[in-house]
């Protein structure tokens, strides 16, 4: 039997099979009819089984291809369940990023090497960082992946989050890769 995360994404590829939609139309979908921006990447890694999309993605992903969203939640929970005991997947080193999605994907996983701080937590990393270099509201919109952080919001964090020293050599790879996400974010929405 395969693991309860394959699982909900063999039932996800099944629904967007039988609705006979792309990514992008299902992003374009959500946008239009039911006012949530999820990027269409978001939908592919989604069905992928590599990992545990957000329950939040799973709602989205199945209201746009009209599928039975508490079936869907059951099968989010199994997999969710059983993934607690799993340690988080390391943070992708910034050598490797090249895409937004590379960079809020190891921005979060950054964030769970913390123990997945809550909202309540994010505050407090706000306080920490002074007045106005991480907004709480801004970093929770960057984390949901409605938007692309800033070079500065992203350096803050990972001096946060990871410890890299501003100015470091580490930091500097951080620099670069952010330059490269947001090279490829502009090329990409042109």
């Amino acid at each position: 039997m395969p693991e309860p995360v394959e699982t909900l994404a063999q039932w996800l590829r099944s629904l967007r099979g039988r609705s006979g939609q792309s990514y992008r139309r299902m992003a374009h979908y959500a946008t239009a009819n039911l006012h949530q921006q999820v990027p269409y990447l978001r939908f592919f890694h989604a069905d992928r089984g590599e990992r545990l999309p957000a329950w939040s993605t799973v709602r989205v992903y199945v209201r746009v291809c009209g599928g039975d969203e508490q079936h869907a939640y059951r099968l989010w929970k199994q997999a969710a369940s059983a993934g607690e005991h799993r340690p988080s997947p390391p943070p992708l080193k910034p050598e490797f990023i090249r895409r937004p999605l590379d960079l809020l994907d190891a921005m979060r996983a950054m964030r769970g090497t913390r123990g997945e701080p809550g909202y309540r937590t994010l505050r407090e990393l706000e306080l920490l960082a002074g007045p106005g270099r991480l907004p709480r509201s801004t970093l929770g919109a960057v984390l949901s992946g409605r938007r692309m952080p800033s070079k500065d919001l992203l350096l803050t964090f990972v001096g946060l989050t990871a410890g890299v020293s501003p100015g470091s050599h580490k930091s500097l790879l951080w620099e670069e890769a952010w330059e490269r996400a947001d090279r490829y974010r502009r090329g990409s929405a042109s």
